[in-house]
């Protein structure tokens, strides 16, 4: 049981190092309040692009699967040569 606990206490270490940056920024961002439309019209276009995505993946599965092979062979040739 111990085991358990401290894998997911090691877990959690791990997550919060990538989560805590995100959430400060957040916090940050909505106690400016002055760019609240901007969030909402971000919002509204990040829900867009994922009801298009998951339409593609519905109706083209093998082109949606193309598309995704390419973007994670530029990413990882943009990671690995020019950084």
């Amino acid at each position: 049981m111990q085991l358990i606990i401290d894998f997911f206490t090691n877990m959690d270490n791990k997550v919060e190092v990538f989560i805590k940056p995100i959430m400060d920024w957040l916090t940050a961002f909505f106690e400016k309040g002055g760019y609240f439309v901007f969030l909402v019209v971000g919002a509204f276009v990040v829900i867009l692009v994922l009801a298009g995505i998951i339409g593609m993946l519905k109706k083209a599965k093998f082109l949606f699967f193309l598309f995704l092979f390419i973007a994670a062979v530029a990413y990882l040739l943009w990671h690995f040569v020019v950084l």
